[in-house]
């Protein structure tokens, strides 16, 4: 029959946790994923784990909750989506001593 195997969540948690490690620069969607939907750029605050339930999650910076782990992509770094112009002393930024 030409059904699919899932990767199971155990599987999946093992396998982000191998290729990635905390911080990692990182897409998600808080509610539904698809390609109308708008990603937010983030940072991971935690390795990947399994709810109770056996969902597997992740934690990122910038929410108190998780975030399901097919609801997460790993982006090459923020600086990719988001080129950094000046440092936090840069003149001009308010913040140099």
């Amino acid at each position: 029959m030409g059904m699919t195997v899932e990767k199971s969540d155990a599987a999946r948690v093992e396998a982000w946790n191998d290729r990635y490690s905390i911080g990692q620069a990182v897409m998600y969607w808080p509610g539904k994923k698809g390609p109308e939907e708008t990603a937010i750029y983030s940072k991971t605050r935690s390795v990947a784990g399994l709810t109770r339930s056996g969902m597997a999650v992740i934690w990122v910076e910038g929410r108190g909750g998780c975030i399901a782990l097919s609801h997460v992509e790993a982006v090459g770094s923020l600086t990719d989506k988001f080129p950094v112009v000046g440092g936090f002393d840069s003149p001009g930024s308010g913040l140099a001593s």
